[in-house]
Formats: structure tokens, C-alpha cells, sequence
């Protein structure tokens, strides 16, 4: 999740731009995952990188795996559609809307700035 985002901002300071719905979206959905991954360190300080047996740390894994995927993607949107950032945002949307799953499982606060997309 963490390359991913990393990526996608990356992406947006080489090219000069400054999307800022997009860069307020990727930062959002980057703290709400790091939110839920320390949380689900500290449900199981033991566990190893396998998915967690317990269901709902599994469902939360699934959601994270696939919001660090939409963000790849939106990383990949920016770079193939330089001068529309359209599907870069609606992969970010994708992320966020992931991200927030995994928090309403660990039952956590979601992103906020979702619903500025």
C-alpha cells in the first residue's frame, strides 16, 4: 500500500502537476490504512505476513490488499492518461472505498475526504 501510494504522488510531482482532489484522496486513504494496519498489529502482535485466520483481520486484509491494487492502478491511469486524471481519481475513489471497508471491519473511523471525490 505504502509503494503504491508512494508511487501515484511520485507520479504527479514528476509530471508538475498538482491535483490536489487527488493528492487530498491518496494521503486519506494512506492514513486510514496505516490506521488499520496498526490496529490489526496490535489484535495480533504475532502474527506473521500470512493472511490472519481471524475473520475479520482477514476481511481487513483483503480490503487493504485491494486498495494498495487501486491505487496502483491510479498510478498506472496517470501515467498512460497524463492530461486526464479521471480514471486516476476513480481508481483513488476504488482505494478509498477499500480502505474504509477495512476500518469498518476493526471498527475504525473511515476516510474523510472520500466523499470530496
Amino acid at each position: 500500500m505504502d509503494r503504491a501510494s508512494r508511487r501515484v504522488l511520485q507520479v504527479l510531482e514528476h509530471a508538475g502537476r498538482r491535483d490536489e482532489v487527488l493528492l487530498v484522496a491518496v494521503r486519506a486513504c494512506r492514513e486510514t490504512v496505516w490506521r488499520c494496519c496498526t490496529e490489526a498489529v496490535a489484535r495480533q502482535p504475532g502474527a506473521d505476513r500470512d493472511v490472519p485466520g481471524d475473520d475479520a483481520l482477514a476481511t481487513a486484509h483483503r480490503a487493504m490488499a485491494r486498495a494498495a491494487t487501486a491505487l496502483a492502478q491510479a498510478a498506472q491511469a496517470l501515467v498512460m492518461a497524463a492530461d486526464d486524471p479521471t480514471a486516476a481519481a476513480r481508481a483513488a475513489a476504488t482505494a478509498t472505498a477499500r480502505a474504509d471497508e477495512a476500518a469498518a471491519v476493526l471498527g475504525l473511523p473511515g476516510t474523510q475526504p472520500a466523499q470530496e471525490l
